[in-house]
């Protein structure tokens, strides 16, 4: 663009009546506003009524506006323009509107025919200047109009060749009558036979309610006749009711003695061949410490004859000394015996008497104890004082023989004192005192929990009854040890068994899960489910990473990155941005759909295949194919049916994802604890042929320690090792398919009595009912619940609006089939269940909205109080009569 252009555009649109000024500056920088306001003044130069695209806010809108200036220009005026300079908007785009305002300003230029001669300024022709310029304007004006009905008078004779040829050919066409009518009849008889055929159909659906109603007149005389002949029949009591009332409940009597009698017959067998054995154990081990003892009893009496005239120092240092002795030896003798009776009675001095305690406390039972002389009298003696077994005080005869207690009292009675008393530095036991006689407070607590699971009936999904031998791995010495770090990379000394302890664990974890120790690892040092899924994220996603997971109300968990509107409420929402994905509110099940929309939308690096409270198996699969879609690692959270995938009951996670975490405590039948499974080896070959492994293994490890934890549980990781070796027999497998049957006779049961089951079903060891038909929430149902012995819990169901106030309550198998509890025993828990529900139901009726109300309506009604002591004991009758895992009493 060059300054003339410039000045002539600037010139023309002052002349042409552009209100604006326009310079040199307007146009060193590219200036689109200014450019589509001349434009479209220019346009209205040409026709006022013309209209423009009217945005220009966008790259789109811009580029429409500058295409219908240039045709509007070339169709109105003849003038091509270039549209890309006039986008450009800037000095070339002058060049092309300088176009425009040339043909404008051309066309208001007047025609002069010649020259006016000049005068001098003495000149005596004078005008009227006003005239002419509203003259002027005028002819503008005119100018204007001329140039846009010439360019529409162009236009038209532009088509007037096309426009000359369809009126020759209308012209030439003739006009067939007689074919436009027969196709004008033909067309109305066709809608004469539809005419005809709607009024049939309307009278055949006229026939037809006539005799619907007829019908429906039949059908009420039936049902009025048939609600008369019901009200009489309900009105005259059959005779056959009274003895079918007395066979029922003779019926239920027999149950109730079937219940109370047999079952606990059996259950008292079973306990007695436990008690049996424990006795039998414990014989042994007594047989075991009296050897010791004995052996330790014959040393001491050899030292003693070889030191005989210091026997007596060695009383005094175990019973104290005597009271100081007088000169007189009779005065001295009556007092000794006056402070040690027992003693003097017990101190045989004779050969005689020698002999007949070695008699009478060998027994010809054990050669190895000899007579009760030296040490061996000691005992006796301050077993005596101790009050350990009875000796002979009434008849005050002085024959050891006669009045020795019997041979199993003597052991039981060396046994406790050499437990309880120092006698000497070499019979010291320490920290050896049972719990029962250590902390008496807290062992009735233990009992009392015991006592609470046995009577009471445990249906919370996530509980179990561990087995002996896992509850006495736990309580082992492996506690004592410290042990950070992997096995063979220890921070401490003295873990040589300890390594192998957990290396055991480790391959029987694996082999449980039939899984290859070349594309597997395991790391089993987490504390439980939380700390082991925290852990993955720490080593795989890090801080601030997308994670999705199941949202809670839909049967999520808390680790899986939970979190409110107004609250961050787990510490993986915190350190990790979070997205939850949902059920199918229709069907209840997961919306995978949804799932792999959002995930392209959210891309998150890990997604998280894992429920608490979801009753359907999860589709693998299909996680494994959205997390292909956007990168992310797949992590299956199989904490409540490890023990199902166990025994190949539900779908392994293991085919389709990078890593699985568990826990150990729930349907596995463990201890509480966790573990991190984790791929290995080749993860993919690149387009060369080169193979990309998988670095999982240092990352998890490093994470779990140092990252999260110090020293490992030592004794927890044996006690998950003993469950797992548990989890390969064929006792296993039964078990966990019977946890499933049972899971399914319960929701059959369940939707037997009414009630809605989430989901429809189940293919798990749970169900969730939903209680919001019943008109109640999770918390009233759970309350009355744990007062008659059935523990549950509160969970949210699908549609919840906080997690606070559940709607539902969830049941599982696991912890009753451990008891041996079948299909039939289930129906009646759920008929138990199904008691406490209708009681809820009516104190709710009865009380006001809080749910502290509620509560103390449960707690102080006597009436109400009344029924619930009735249902806990048929409950506790029902309990009972089934076998209890663990220990007998604690």
């Amino acid at each position: 663009m060059s300054f003339r252009d410039l000045r002539n555009f600037t010139e023309m649109m002052r002349a042409l009546g552009y209100p604006r000024l326009i310079s040199m500056e307007n146009f060193r920088t590219p200036n689109f506003p200014l450019v589509a306001e001349i434009l479209r003044w220019l346009v209205k130069r040409y026709e006022p009524t013309a209209e423009m695209h009217p945005d220009i806010d966008t790259e789109q809108d811009r580029v429409i506006f500058i295409k219908s200036v240039a045709e509007f220009m070339a169709t109105k005026a003849h003038i091509k323009m270039n549209t890309k300079r006039l986008y450009s908007a800037d000095g070339y785009s002058v060049k092309e509107m300088l176009k425009v305002t040339s043909v404008l300003y051309g066309a208001t230029k007047p025609d002069v025919a010649g020259e006016l001669e000049t005068s001098d300024s003495s000149s005596e022709i004078s005008f009227d200047i006003s005239s002419k310029i509203n003259d002027l304007k005028d002819a503008r004006r005119l100018a204007s109009e001329i140039t846009v009905k010439g360019a529409q008078l162009y236009d038209m004779l532009g088509k007037e060749v096309d426009l000359r040829e369809l009126r020759t050919i209308a012209v030439a066409r003739s006009l067939e009558l007689t074919e436009v009518e027969g196709s004008m009849q033909a067309s109305i008889k066709a809608v004469q036979q539809e005419i005809q055929k709607t009024l049939t159909m309307l009278d055949n659906v006229a026939s037809d309610e006539a005799n619907l109603e007829a019908k429906i007149e039949k059908r009420k005389s039936e049902l009025e006749r048939n609600n008369k002949r019901l009200q009489t029949l309900q009105s005259v009591r059959p005779a056959y009711m009274d003895e079918y009332e007395r066979l029922e409940e003779d019926l239920q009597k027999l149950y109730d003695s079937y219940v109370m009698k047999f079952r606990n017959l059996a259950y008292l067998e079973q306990q007695l061949d436990e008690h049996n054995r424990v006795e039998h154990d414990k014989l042994e081990e007594t047989e075991e410490a009296l050897k010791v003892m004995a052996e330790k009893i014959r040393t001491e009496e050899q030292r003693q004859q070889m030191i005989a005239p210091h026997e007596d120092e060695e009383e005094e240092k175990l019973f104290g000394p005597d009271e100081e002795e007088d000169e007189n030896d009779s005065d001295d003798d009556a007092m000794q015996k006056k402070k040690h009776p027992a003693s003097q009675r017990m101190r045989p001095e004779a050969a005689g008497h020698r002999e007949r305690g070695q008699a009478r406390v060998t027994g010809g039972m054990n050669p190895v104890l000899s007579e009760p002389t030296g040490l061996g009298n000691l005992i006796l003696i301050h077993c005596a004082q101790k009050g350990l077994y009875s000796i002979c005080v009434t008849c005050n005869c002085d024959k050891f023989a006669g009045c020795m207690p019997p041979l199993d009292a003597f052991y039981k009675g060396c046994i406790q004192l050499l437990r309880s008393e120092r006698m000497t530095e070499d019979c010291r036991f320490w920290l050896q005192d049972d719990i029962r006689d250590d902390d008496p407070e807290i062992y009735e607590l233990i009992r009392a929990e015991k006592e609470r699971q046995r009577r009471g009936l445990e249906l919370i999904a996530s509980e179990n009854f561990a087995s002996k031998s896992v509850l006495q791995a736990l309580g082992s010495c492996l506690n004592n040890k410290y042990s950070e770090g992997q096995p063979g990379q220890r921070y401490y000394g003295g873990n040589e068994i300890i390594d192998k302890v957990e290396l055991l664990c480790k391959k029987r974890a694996l082999d449980a899960y039939n899984l290859n120790n070349e594309e597997w690892g395991v790391n089993v040092q987490p504390l439980s489910g939380s700390p082991a899924n925290f852990a993955v994220y720490t080593a795989l996603v890090e801080p601030h990473g997308r994670i999705m997971g199941l949202h809670l109300p839909d049967g999520g968990h808390l680790s899986h990155g939970f979190m409110t509107n107004q609250k961050k409420v787990s510490a993986t929402s915190l350190f990790f941005e979070s997205f939850p994905y949902k059920l199918d509110p229709a069907t209840g099940l997961i919306d995978y759909d949804k799932l792999a929309e959002n995930a392209k939308l959210f891309l998150p690096k890990m997604i998280v295949a894992g429920v608490s409270c979801y009753s359907r198996n999860l589709d693998y699969k299909r996680f494994r194919e959205i997390a292909d879609e956007v990168g992310a690692y797949l992590l299956a959270d199989m904490a409540h049916v490890s023990g199902l995938v166990a025994a190949g009951v539900v779908p392994s996670p293991f085919e389709y994802c990078d890593v699985v975490t568990t826990t150990t405590h729930k349907s596995l039948r463990g201890p509480r604890s966790g573990m991190i499974f984790y791929r290995k080896g080749v993860r993919k070959e690149t387009k060369n042929g080169e193979k990309v492994m998988f670095d999982l293994e240092r990352k998890i490890n490093e994470a779990v320690f140092p990252g999260l934890q110090g020293g490992p549980h030592n004794h927890q990781i044996a006690a998950v090792a003993v469950s797992l070796k548990q989890a390969q027999t064929p006792e296993f497998k039964l078990y966990q398919q019977q946890i499933v049957s049972n899971a399914k006779a319960m929701a059959k049961a369940l939707q037997n009595k009414g009630y809605h089951i989430v989901s429809g079903g189940t293919d798990t060891h749970l169900v969730l009912v939903d209680l919001r038909p019943q008109k109640l929430d999770g918390a009233r149902g759970e309350k009355v619940l744990e007062e008659i012995g059935l523990a549950v819990n509160k969970n949210t169901c699908p549609g919840d609006k906080s997690a606070l106030k559940p709607s539902g309550l969830r049941l599982g198998t696991p912890a009753l089939t451990s008891r041996n509890f079948k299909e039939a025993d289930f129906e009646k828990v759920i008929d138990f269940f199904h008691e406490a529900i209708e009681l809820t139901k009516e104190i709710n009726s009865s009380c006001g909205p809080l749910l502290k109300e509620f509560k103390a309506k449960v707690d102080e009604d006597p009436v109400i109080r009344s029924k619930i002591k009735d249902l806990k004991q048929r409950v506790e009758n029902f309990a009972v009569s089934f076998p209890m895992p663990g220990f007998n009493d604690w």
